[in-house]
């Protein structure tokens, strides 16, 4: 198997580098950007019932309002099915303009891979 890899050049491992998730010895594995960008702006408040619960899974926010303006850049520290867990996400609703912790959906936020 060496003498096969050495000779075909492939890596010890062969993932595509297309492959947003694999699964090796039973254990699944998921890729996700260093960070991601808010596509949009989007504001809701949770204690009203039109906002769209499916988009905002959670949030370590202490307020009731939320609001993400389109371009701001939040740290990714997961991924989850349709979700992106992300750190240091403003927050516009504090006067400290603290950043908060948040399980978002992937169709809000625009992917930066880098380089």
């Amino acid at each position: 198997m060496l003498d096969h890899m050495l000779f075909n050049k492939l890596p010890w491992f062969n993932v595509n580098q297309s492959d947003n998730e694999i699964k090796a010895n039973g254990i699944r594995y998921v890729a996700f950007p260093p960070t991601v960008e808010v596509k949009e702006d989007y504001s809701f408040n949770e204690q009203t019932e039109s906002w769209d619960s499916s988009k905002i899974k959670w949030t370590d926010s202490p307020f009731d309002m939320h609001t993400y303006k389109k371009g701001d850049e939040a740290r990714c520290i997961g991924a989850d099915d349709d979700y992106y867990v992300v750190d240091d996400l403003p927050d516009y609703n504090s006067s400290t303009g603290r950043a908060y912790k948040a399980i978002i959906k992937k169709e809000l936020f625009i992917e930066n891979w880098g380089g």
